[in-house]
């Protein structure tokens, strides 16, 4: 029974994914189609990762009675049909209003989706099925992009969101069979709640790196269809959708993630190890060619989803019975972070150009480095000398 459970909340969290990060490939199609700048168009990307980033905390108190699956049935279908709407959808406006509102239902689903995978784990497996929840994350978006991309250079790129839409009306009915947790989607919070959880030093420097780093890494996928575009005018959407094949390392790295810090001897030097690794990725973008972005990506990606699957595991194994209210927190930090991100990139990328956007990088994921001093008091994972 479980195991059907957590099948049935990844292949959802799988198509919501999709939704997140379809259109970032699309980026320069829907800038050059609806006459707007790059940053402009990155808004399609960039407001419902803001949304993202504010709803869990608003949705904290009103929501927190409400069982997980409930959540997911109501949500999912609605998600559904505004992806079908994009069909008619003929003004730059009317498309961001969509993308706000897929921002306000996948906070609800996330959200949602966290906690019940958390409820319905047997404590041993917590880290083990988040994992396969940050896996499934991955090749969610990676389908995304690469579908979205794929469709637009041979066909429309609306039909995407059709495709999509009757995608997420399937999956509805798999909710239907989907069985109860044995715990609400948060907890009640009050304001000691999220008060207690900053001010354990785990969790603090955990919220404070996952906002840096996924700023900056969100920065990086938002403004790379515009470079690309630069370096090779008259490149598809399909060829730019490619680059993002380099984030399928993230699946290996997720679900091997507990091996891999045990392998680097621990978290603290993993943690070395994947910042030092991802800025010297991060620099190497500086090449003006984009036959090796693909390879940059894959360096760049498999660092940043070995980080992330230690903060979701560490904020995850030190919730004390706050799990809802942990993970609101995680969502909300890891969104602002990227919303933040994905729409300042591309202004500095238009008005100072790509080699300041990417010192930029740099020196944020330096600050993430030092934002992640406290997770050496993290639980230990096993490393190769114990």
């Amino acid at each position: 029974m479980q195991s059907k459970n957590l099948v049935i909340a990844l292949t959802t969290t799988f198509f919501t994914f999709c939704t997140l990060y379809l259109p970032q490939p699309l980026l320069p199609l829907l800038s050059a189609e609806f006459n707007t700048t790059a940053d402009t168009a990155a808004l399609l990307v960039s407001v419902p990762m803001l949304i993202l980033g504010i709803a869990p905390l608003a949705f904290g108190f009103p929501l927190s009675t409400v069982p997980s699956q409930r959540l997911l049935i109501a949500a999912v279908p609605i998600l559904a049909i505004t992806n079908l709407c994009a069909f008619w959808m003929q003004q730059f406006d009317l498309v961001l209003l969509l993308r706000a509102a897929h921002g306000v239902l996948l906070s609800v689903i996330f959200t949602a989706l966290m906690s019940y995978i958390a409820s319905i784990s047997l404590a041993s497996h917590v880290r083990q099925n988040m994992a396969l929840y940050i896996a499934t994350t991955i090749l969610g978006g990676f389908c995304g992009r690469a579908f979205s991309g794929l469709v637009a250079t041979w066909w429309d790129w609306r039909l995407s969101f059709v495709c999509l839409g009757a995608a997420l009306l399937m999956n509805t009915l798999l909710l239907l069979f989907i069985g109860r947790s044995d715990a609400p989607s948060h907890h009640s919070a009050s304001i000691s709640d999220y008060k207690a959880i900053f001010e354990n030093g785990v969790q603090r420097s955990a919220l404070l790196t996952i906002f840096l780093f996924f700023c900056t890494f969100s920065a990086l996928l938002n403004t790379l269809p515009f470079r690309m575009v630069n370096l090779v005018p008259g490149i598809s959407e399909f060829s730019i959708s490619i680059v993002y094949s380099g984030y399928l390392v993230g699946i290996l790295i997720a679900v091997y993630s507990t091996r891999l810090v045990a392998r680097l001897d621990g978290i603290s030097r993993t943690i070395a190890l994947v910042f030092a690794a991802y800025i010297v990725s991060l620099c190497l973008f500086w090449i003006p060619n984009p036959t090796p972005f693909l390879l940059f990506m894959l360096v760049a990606s498999g660092c940043f989803f070995l980080l992330h699957a230690i903060l979701s595991g560490s904020v995850n194994a030190h919730a004390s019975g706050q799990g809802g209210i942990v993970n609101s927190l995680y969502i909300a930090s890891y969104y602002a972070g990227g919303s933040l991100g994905a729409w300042l990139a591309p202004l500095i990328f238009r008005h100072f150009g790509w080699d300041v956007m990417i010192s930029a990088l740099c020196v944020t994921a330096g600050c993430a480095y030092f934002a992640s001093w406290q997770l050496r008091h993290a639980d230990p994972l096993p490393s190769r000398r114990a």
